[in-house]
This record gives C-alpha cells, structure tokens and sequence, in this order.
C-alpha cells in the first residue's frame, strides 16, 4: 500500500533569511516581508512535529549546519531532534521554462512591482547591498540566474517598469528571477505538503505540472500575530526562545493538532502568560483598579507580594505610565509591559489579543 502521509511543511532560504533580517538586521535593513513572515514561521515552527527547507547548490556537502548564511538555519534546527531536513537541488544549469509561461510572468511581476513599489525598492537594497545576502546567495546559484531571465533585459515592458519604480534593471532582473523560481519549489514541496514562501514569490501565477496547493496543518491558535508585533523588539534568542516555550506548552496541554476556535479562554490565557505575551488591561474601570493595587503594593499597603516584573521602581513607572495612558487605542486599552500577565494576583485585571481566538470570540 503505498505512503499517503503528507510530507512535512517546506519553506525556502529567502523566507528564512529575511526573519533574521527582523532579528539581526544587516546594516540596519530588514526585507518588507520580514515581519509577516516571523510570524508565519512562528505558527509553522510552533505545530511541525518536522520540516524541510529548499537548499539550491551544492553547499550542503558540508551537511545542513555546514550553511553559513542565514545562520538562524541552526536556530531552526535546534527545535527539536532530527527537526529539520534539506531538499536540495542543482544550479549548475538553468531551470527551463516556456517563452509564453516567461511573459506571462513578466505581466504578473509588472503589476504586483507597481503595486508594491516601495516594498520592493527596500528588498532590492537589501539583497543587492548588503554581504549577509550577497556573499551567501550568489555562490548557491552557479548559472547566476535560476532562469534565463537576462534575455527580457531590453524588453520595454521592464524598462518602463525600471524608470517607474526607480530600479536599475539588474535589480529588477534579480527580484523576477527569484520569484519565478515558485513553481519549482511547489514541485520540491510536493502537492500534498504545505509551502511557507518568501512573498516575493506571491507576485504571480506560473503554469507548472504541479504546484502544491496545500493549506497549513491545523492550527488551534495561531501565534502569527503577537509574534509578528514584537518579534522586531526580539533578540534573535528571545524569538526562539519563545518558540520553543510555546512549543512545548501546546504538547503539554495536548491541543496539538486541534482544529481552530475550540480552546476556552483559560487555556489560551494560560498559554499567553507562558510566552510572556504584553496584555491589555481588561476594561476602563481595570485601569485604575490596576494603578491603585499596584501603587498599594509598591508602597507596602497592599498584602500581596511584590515580586519579579513588578518589582520597586518599574511597578510605579508602569503605574504612571498607565494613568497616562487612561484607555485609548480605540478603547483596546494599553499593553502593559511584557511578563505582567505572569504575575497571579494582577491576572484578573488582565487579557490578551489572543483571546479572540478563543471558543465563543472575543468577549472585553
């Protein structure tokens, strides 16, 4: 009987490199998409039991940790034993594609570069002058492009595109030649395995034998949103590091696996406190219910402990800071800062973002 379990979730170097970009910003830029995806990555890295990652060249001969760059790759293996594996493929040669499959996709590219113009200036600087991506992509690609792609270097479709969006053609050049590679990578991934991409490769639709369509595995509460929120506030240990604890946690509390909506409000209130996520304090009367209780303990009315990140000092500049505030932010009210959620006794004053996802919605 032949193998129908699907292949583990794939995602592509390009992806990969730009969340280290969030974490470890090379010369102070980070790729347009680098945030989306660090929350994308969250969710896959959080509910894989396993994954795989495209690796063009030859440079795994020295074995998956042998790349150099994005070394956050070793990061990603360390989620869990035998985590992650390569599916590699060669650049010696060109990848063929048909002449009216290359228009097409040059139409395709032409309207979302237009659409997102300012997005894809930044990703070009990024990819072209800075040595994080430069000194480890070119040497992957032995052929330099993946397709043939210089022969539309005079076509007046790009030399108009390159005067409207302020690029040289070489930049553009580059940016197409990695987003056609999508229909490629659907073939690696396989058409029953889910594909994490860098969006660059969402600019458009190219005819293929096989593309993989599939959905993400079930995610009972995804983590997409608050980690893309403060993962750019992260150090690149503290992303991880919070992957890992929430990893952990939803396996500790058997909800892997689960379908989406179907967790109560204490489970998933359980969970944000784990990770440390900022809360939101629950309604305007918890505002000031908050500064007093905290104002009290700090200084020595109340007859609750005052310990950890409520401690001296922060407890009344987040008291202050607080009052300031007095529930703006279209009424959501203030975050409070990161690790007050985890203190019991302040817990009932408290909520998350993420308790939206909670069976019955979002009930502030």
């Amino acid at each position: 009987m032949a193998d129908i379990t699907p292949k583990p979730p794939i995602f592509d170097l390009s992806a990969l490199s730009a969340l280290q970009t969030v974490l470890e910003p090379p010369d102070g830029l980070v790729d347009p998409w680098g945030v989306k995806l660090a929350g994308s990555f969250a969710n896959l890295l959080i509910y894989s039991d396993n994954a795989r990652v495209i690796v063009p060249g030859t440079e795994l001969e020295s074995g998956l940790l042998g790349i150099q760059q994005p070394s956050v790759i070793r990061d990603v293996a360390a989620v869990g034993d035998g985590f992650l594996a390569p599916v590699p493929y060669s650049t010696s040669e060109h990848l063929e594609i048909s002449d009216q499959a290359m228009r097409e996709a040059a139409v395709h590219f032409d309207r979302f570069a237009r659409r997102n113009k300012p997005l894809l200036k930044e990703f070009c600087k990024l990819h072209l002058e800075t040595a994080f991506v430069r000194m480890h992509q070119s040497p992957r690609v032995k052929t330099r492009r993946t397709y043939k792609v210089d022969a539309m270097a005079t076509d007046p479709m790009l030399l108009k595109l390159s005067k409207f969006t302020n690029l040289h053609v070489e930049a553009l050049l580059y940016a197409f030649d990695l987003a056609l590679r999508f229909p490629f990578y659907g073939q690696l991934a396989g058409s029953d395995s889910f594909y994490l991409n860098h969006p660059i490769r969402d600019a458009f639709e190219v005819k293929a034998k096989s593309e993989s369509k599939a959905v993400a595995p079930p995610i009972p509460l995804s983590f997409a949103d608050p980690m893309r929120h403060i993962a750019k506030h992260m150090t690149r240990d503290e992303y991880f590091t919070t992957l890992r604890i929430l990893r952990e946690k939803v396996r500790e509390l058997g909800i892997h696996g689960m379908p989406a909506g179907q967790l109560n409000r204490e489970t998933v209130r359980e969970i944000a406190a784990a990770a440390r996520f900022r809360p939101r304090l629950r309604s305007e009367d918890a505002v000031w219910e908050f500064v007093k209780t905290v104002m009290a303990a700090s200084l020595g009315l109340a007859t609750v402990p005052l310990v950890g990140p409520l401690a001296g000092a922060a407890v009344i500049g987040a008291s202050v800071a607080v009052s300031r505030t007095v529930w703006k932010n279209g009424g959501k009210g203030p975050l409070l800062p990161q690790g007050m959620g985890t203190v019991s006794w302040l817990r009932w004053a408290v909520r998350w973002d993420i308790e939206k996802q909670a069976e019955g919605g979002d009930q502030s």
